[in-house]
């Protein structure tokens, strides 16, 4: 995914097989619409990859965020994009799992 440097679009809609976005997805600094940025469970640590994507804009939806804990959610920087304009942000309805719940293991 990293060697797409010059990808502007990236549209997942529909993906439903899609379980976190793949690494390297914050190294495409020229995307300028994604459709969605999906956090894996254990993947929370990953949301700080949106903070080298400053070109999004567009709609954009943000889901796993019960993947994801404040500080990492901070360093995604999404009150910089400027460009983006419809956000919607999704958490899992299943709330066993939240991180909030579990104290964090890799460090992220």
């Amino acid at each position: 995914m990293e060697n797409l440097v010059n990808l502007h679009y990236l549209d997942i809609r529909g993906a439903n097989s899609i379980g976190r976005m793949p690494f390297g997805i914050g190294k495409l600094t020229n995307l300028q619409r994604l459709s969605a940025f999906i956090i894996g469970e254990g993947d929370g640590c990953h949301i700080r990859d949106l903070k080298y994507l400053t070109n999004l804009k567009g709609d954009f939806r943000l889901s796993g965020l019960d993947n994801v804990n404040g500080k990492d959610a901070g360093e995604a920087k999404l009150n910089e994009k400027q460009g983006i304009d419809r956000l919607v942000l999704e958490w899992s309805r299943d709330f066993k799992n939240d991180i909030r719940k579990k104290k964090l293991k890799n460090g992220c």
